[in-house]
This record gives C-alpha cells, structure tokens and sequence, in this order.
C-alpha cells in the first residue's frame, strides 16, 4: 500500500529535522571539543614555558599557588554553571545568580586574604598567590556566563572565549615571564588577559543572547539564600574533590619540597587533555541528559550515559597505550631531562586517572539528576581514603607511593558513583511504576 503525498512529506520532514538535530550536536561537539583542547594545550605550554626557564622549584611555586587558591575558588563557584544549565523551569533570573557570584567572589577573596596573611611563604610566593586568585576571580565571572551559553545550546560563543582566553594567557605570561623570570608579574599578566576576555568579550554576548530583564536586577536575598542554599552542596563537592587533587601537594610540599612538588604536578598535568576532551563530551550531552531526566525516560538516559562511558573508556585505553610507548619522549619534549627519573611515577598516574575516567559521567548523571547532596559525601570518603595512604605511602616510596595513592582515591571515588547512581535510577524507576 503506497504512502500518501502528505505522508510522504511528513516523513521528509521528520528524517530532516532529525538529520539537522544530529549536525547540531557534531557541531556543538566540535566547537567543545576545540575550545576545551586548545585551551588544555596552551595551559600545558604555559606549565612547559615555566619547567624549561625557571624549573622543577618555580613549577612548584605556581602548583602551590593553585593548591591554595582553587579550593577556595571551587568552592565559592558553587557550580553554578551546572545549577544554570540543569535549572529547567527558570526558577531563578540571570540576576540571581550575578549578585550570588558577586558576593562569592568578595568572600573568596577576604579568604585568600587571610590564608597569606597567616602563612609563613616568602614575599615572592605570596604575591603570586595573590596574583592567581584574581585570575581565578575572573575566571568564576566568566563561567557564570558560560552557564547561560551552554543552557542556549551556544557552544560556539563558550569555545570562542575559551580559545582566546588559553591564546592570550600563554602569549602574555610567557612574554613576561621570558624577560622577567618572575611568576608573580606573570600571573598579574594571566589576570589582566582575563579580566580582558571577561570585559569585552563574555559581557558583549550575554547582553546580545541572554534576554536579562533589567526590571529584575534588584538583590533578591531570599531567592539568591535559596539559590545558594540549593549549590551548597555542589560546591562542597567540588571543594572535596578539588583537596583530592591537592592534598597530595600540601603533603609533597611539606615532606618532600617544591622540587618534588614541581616534578609530581608536571608528571600530573600531562593527563589533564584526556580528563579535558571527556568534560567536553560532558559538557555537550548534559542539556540532552537533563531533558531526558525531566520526562522521567529513564531508559534512553541510561543508554546515553553507557555510550558515554563507553568513549571514557576508550580514552583510557588510549592514554595507557600512548604513554606506555611515548611517555620518555613527551617528558623530555616538555619538560627537562630531570622528569626522566619518575617514568613509573608518570605510568601509574596514568593507570589512577583511566580509573577516573571510566566514571567521568557516572558523576555528570548524578548531577543532571538533580542529587547534590549526596556528591559531598562520596568524595569526602575518597579524600579520607587518600590522606591517609598518601600519609602512610610517602615516607618509604616517596612520589611513587603518592602516586599509588592517587589510584587509591580514583577508585573510590568510581566505585561510590557507580552504586550510588544504580541506586538512584532504581528508585526512580519504582516511583514511576508506582504512579503509572
């Protein structure tokens, strides 16, 4: 029996909006993809720039100041983005979350403040450290706006910044730093590149993009109370799982020495573009994920969080196989022939971020499911699990036995998301049944 002309045209019609929906999400994937690597790159080159003019000891000053000066900033930035992006039914205005930013950036500062005002460094670390957190100010502006951009299905306006921002910043600080040797000129250079890219080009597009009622811009204390009470949580998260990366540098800092800190965060740093290309593919799925979530279709959310950890785990598979063979060659390139000692160290951070990388979006779907009150708690188990084998492996195997630690704690961490989101999608599951 043949279709009929309309019929016809219907499903021409429904074969070309599914073929556009599909360039769209390739396209979206590209510019993410794009901005995410270039902006990992140029901050590798940036690290690389530091390792081959100053060394392993002023690597270790630039880790120290991001140690300290990230958590706070992690936590203050409350994810807000995320909470933008998941926030389906507009409950809070573009105002709300600018005033909340606001007053986190002022208290994330005053905290810095006080951290180096207590601290015994030298002059030198503590103005770079002072340096790095007004460039991480600037960057919690920015991916506020981010927020709204993504939640616009706007990756090209995200990539766009993101490349200039990683361009500009290792074209500034390797120029001063190449004709000074001094970090902390350098690092003001980072923040004013910053301040730069937020000014005159983030502010530009959310006024061009984002429909922001200025009858709105009022504070709301009680909605931005709410707001912040609703991101607490995921700030907390973030803060936890940010002193997993960093409490193994406090800990080298303080037995070991910022030598050693500057050979274990160089070695770190290489498996950053890996991690980078799978918040990419996060960032790009987790408004399809939420509208999934939202109609309570449980089983295509499942089927596209497995396709994602899926590509987790080729890329794991791939970082193993490129360093097994490459890993001496890549050190030498970036760095200098003093990170050839710790080839092992390097070979078993790469076998404890695959871990990580398996249940990237394990992580991603508890988020977009709305359970931010539990991501606390699984990192901070992690966090403790990792203490106390970097306290206990440091002593008699140094960075290999951090390095182990390391492992130690991403496996924690994958196998609390795993269960917790089974968990999850079970009951969720049984409430639907129950209401159907």
């Amino acid at each position: 029996m043949s279709s009929l002309p309309g019929e016809n045209k219907e499903i021409n019609m429904n074969l070309r909006g599914k073929s556009m929906k599909k360039i769209k999400i390739l396209s979206n994937i590209s510019w993410t993809f794009s901005g995410n690597i270039i902006y990992a790159l140029t901050q590798f080159m940036l690290l690389s720039v530091i390792a081959k003019i100053g060394g392993p000891a002023e690597v270790g000053i630039f880790t120290l100041s991001l140690a300290i000066v990230s958590p706070v900033f992690l936590l203050l930035n409350l994810r807000l983005r995320t909470v933008i992006v998941t926030d389906s039914n507009d409950d809070y205005s573009f105002w709300d979350y600018e005033n909340l930013r606001k007053f986190t950036s002022v208290i994330a500062i005053l905290i810095i403040l006080g951290i180096v005002m207590i601290s015994d460094y030298t002059f030198y670390i503590y103005t770079t450290i002072l340096m790095v957190s007004v460039a991480k100010l600037f960057e919690m502006k920015i991916d506020l706006y981010y927020g709204f951009f993504q939640k616009k299905v706007l990756f090209d306006v995200i990539a766009k910044s993101v490349i200039m921002r990683g361009i500009l910043n290792l074209l500034v600080v390797t120029t001063i730093y190449f004709f000074s040797e001094n970090l902390m000129w350098s690092m003001l250079g980072m923040a004013i590149t910053n301040y730069t890219i937020y000014s005159f080009y983030d502010k530009k597009h959310i006024k061009k993009y984002i429909n922001i009622k200025k009858s709105s811009k009022k504070v709301n204390f009680v909605k931005i109370k709410m707001l912040f009470l609703l991101a607490l949580p995921l700030g907390l998260s973030t803060l936890i799982g940010s002193l997993n990366t960093n409490v193994p540098r406090y800990i080298i800092e303080n037995k070991l020495g910022l030598y050693e800190l500057g050979i274990f965060s160089g070695l770190a740093y290489l498996l950053v573009i890996g991690n980078t290309l799978l918040n990419a593919v996060s960032q790009v799925f987790m408004p399809k994920l939420s509208q999934l979530s939202k109609k309570n279709d449980y089983d295509n959310f499942e089927s596209l969080l497995k396709k994602m950890i899926f590509s987790g785990m080729i890329m794991s598979l791939l970082m193993i196989i490129f360093f097994s063979f490459a890993g001496e060659l890549v050190l030498t390139i970036i760095y200098s022939k003093e990170y050839l000692e710790y080839t092992q160290v390097l070979m078993i951070l790469v076998i404890g971020v695959s871990v990580l990388y398996s249940s990237v979006f394990l992580g991603t779907a508890i988020t977009v499911l709305k359970e931010f009150k539990i991501q606390p708690y699984i990192h901070f188990t992690s966090l403790i699990f990792l203490t106390f084998a970097s306290l206990i492996l440091i002593e008699n195997y140094r960075l290999v036995g951090m390095a182990w630690a390391l492992v130690i704690g991403y496996f924690v961490t994958s196998l609390g998301y795993f269960f917790i989101l089974k968990n999850i999608l079970k009951r969720r599951r049984s409430i639907n049944d129950t209401n159907m």
